[in-house]
């Protein structure tokens, strides 16, 4: 999202005072010049090839942050994936405003990772919304919304490389329209407001009540991320890849294993369907070498997954 608020900058016509990357707020000033030196980011290479001037501080709240917006007569302060809540002084420095992108259509989605969010809830749109900052997250008026399809097979990691494509065509032409006067801020209609937190250990878990298009949904959303988890007689597995099957089975509790062979599991879900769980992994990392084995001769038809 950084290098694309950047690439829409530029060609809006605007001019970069500097840039702030996040860092510089999660490593020390000698680890982040060691990473630096022997394993530079993306980001960073980015910044150094267009000679874009760094703003050292140690947080977006420090005066020394607010001290180098006021040095280079900041206009506006472009917000992208970004952890920190802003107080009042560092909002109140630029001289117009604060603006968030956030990756999702506000008021809907608020929180850190909307990306998985709609993906898990099985939506068919995701958006980006560029709005005002005030010191609650992802709350300001809206200054432009653009919808954002969200494809059949997409991931969280696909889902968030369109969403940024989206965001600097969004920016480049939010920043040529502020510069003519026609953007008027709209506020968020609350009621229609939903957020979501991190992800948490139950989110990982599959539940097997779920239909099968539920449960390939979250293991798509996650799979980018993290693994999502079962349990077979105590034992815990991991997988990132599924398919919904459409093979006529006779109906069974959920959880109930139809069918299996050395590289999948075939599971009983709500409603009457079915999933294909493909290549799953005991999760203890010295039992995982012998998963195949595993699930060779430990699984039964018939079994329960939990």
């Amino acid at each position: 999202m950084l290098a694309a608020m950047i690439q829409g900058v530029r060609a809006s016509g605007c001019e970069i005072a500097g840039v702030f990357r996040h860092e510089k707020v999660t490593f020390s000033p000698l680890e982040l010049f060691i990473k630096d030196y022997f394993l530079p980011s993306t980001e960073y290479s980015y910044i150094k090839n267009l000679k874009l001037y760094e703003i050292n501080a140690r947080s977006m709240n420090s005066p020394e942050f607010r001290n180098e917006l006021k040095r280079l007569k900041t206009d506006i302060l472009i917000v992208a994936s970004w952890g920190e809540k802003l107080k009042k002084e560092t909002l109140s420095t630029p001289k117009i405003a604060c603006i968030n992108v956030h990756p999702s259509l506000l008021p809907k989605y608020r929180g850190p990772n909307p990306y998985l969010q709609v993906i898990k809830n099985m939506e068919t749109t995701s958006g980006v919304t560029f709005h005002l900052m005030d010191e609650n997250f992802d709350t300001g008026s809206i200054l432009a919304q653009y919808e954002v399809p969200i494809l059949p097979d997409d991931t969280g990691k696909i889902l968030r490389s369109r969403t940024v494509m989206f965001a600097q065509h969004g920016i480049c032409e939010l920043l040529e329209q502020l510069e003519q006067g026609k953007i008027t801020p709209k506020p968020q209609n609350e009621k229609e407001a939903s957020y979501y937190p991190q992800v948490r250990i139950k989110d990982l878990m599959i539940d097997f009540s779920k239909s099968a298009s539920e449960i390939s949904a979250q293991i798509r959303a996650i799979c980018d991320w993290q693994n999502c988890f079962f349990l077979h007689k105590g034992n815990y597995f991991m997988v990132r890849q599924c398919k919904v099957i459409k093979k006529f089975f006779t109906p069974c509790k959920p959880g109930t294993i139809l069918d299996k062979n050395i590289g999948s599991i075939v599971a009983a879900c709500g409603g009457g369907t079915a999933v294909q769980l493909v290549n799953p992994k005991l999760f203890s990392s010295t039992l995982r070498p012998l998963s195949g084995l595993y699930l060779q001769f430990m699984l039964k038809t018939g079994d329960k997954l939990l």
